[in-house]
């Protein structure tokens, strides 16, 4: 893996889970995944991608789907394709030569890893067709895990489900909050659209730290209430014995939205009844 650049792409992620890259690539990126939340959860969610849509098609069809040693050398096909074709007409050119009987589902999924490559800081993807529910919604629904790693403290079982803490973040000093808002360049004026929250919540052992908090949006449907929907499943899922809380909270830090979806069963948000 070439020093010109900080993070392997979603292709060079692709190739490194399949085996494909030179001896002297994998390791790099091994060691690269070992240190980076950013890119492991990229690389989660390219996969969660591609599952989560051939299973939701896996059942129609079955019978047109070609040897299964191809899939993602098809994909990987699709996106050398669209990337030396940019000319504004492309993607109707690249769509005219794929969608055959036998290749269409490849061909959207191919879409659908190239919106998520291109989306705002690999965070947030735009409109899929699995994911509509992101749409247009800003990078700090998920923080920055340069940012916002996550932090906790050493708690025992007993102070998990015996003991109340407040997971009100805007009880946190006015100089903690104003630094949080610096790093995530939240201006004052913009700073009303905003609500402090924990990455881990304290009732599942996360800490009143700088590392564990960042600015979460209002206005989308991946907001406050939704994480503390999540944040209370977990804490009954740890206190009942089904989850363990070092899970929880790698959950809850690594990629909150996908852990609702996991938890939840869902791709988007629940309302409340």
């Amino acid at each position: 893996m070439a020093d010109r650049y900080t993070h392997p792409t979603d292709e060079e992620l692709l190739s490194f889970v399949d085996g494909e890259l030179s001896p002297g690539e994998s390791p790099a990126i091994e060691r690269h995944l070992a240190t980076c939340w950013e890119c492991r959860a990229r690389r989660s969610k390219l996969e969660n991608t591609i599952g989560e849509f051939l299973e939701a098609h896996h059942g129609v069809l079955d019978s047109q789907l070609p040897p299964a040693a191809g899939p993602r050398a098809l994909l990987k096909a699709r996106m050398a394709e669209l990337r030396k074709t940019p000319r504004a007409g492309s993607w109707r050119l690249v769509a005219a030569q794929v969608f055959d009987s036998r290749q269409r589902i490849y061909a959207l999924a191919a879409l659908v890893i190239l919106i998520v490559a291109v989306g705002a800081g690999y965070r947030v993807s735009t409109s899929t067709a699995l994911d509509q529910h992101l749409a247009a919604a800003p990078q700090q629904v998920i923080p920055n895990a340069r940012l916002t790693p996550g932090a906790v403290r050493p708690i025992s079982m007993s102070e998990v489900c015996s003991v109340s803490f407040s997971d009100d973040a805007d009880q946190v000093p006015t100089s903690l909050r104003r630094q949080v808002l610096q790093e995530y360049k939240v201006s004052a004026r913009q700073a009303g659209n905003y609500e402090l929250d924990y990455l881990v919540s304290p009732q599942l052992g996360g800490t009143e730290d700088i590392r564990n908090l960042w600015p979460e949006p209002k206005s989308t449907a991946w907001n406050l209430r939704a994480k503390d929907a999540l944040e209370d499943h977990l804490h009954d899922l740890v206190c009942e014995g089904k989850l363990d809380l070092a899970t929880a909270q790698r959950d809850l830090s690594s990629d909150w939205i996908t852990a609702y979806q996991k938890y939840f069963h869902t791709l988007a948000p629940v309302t409340p009844s």
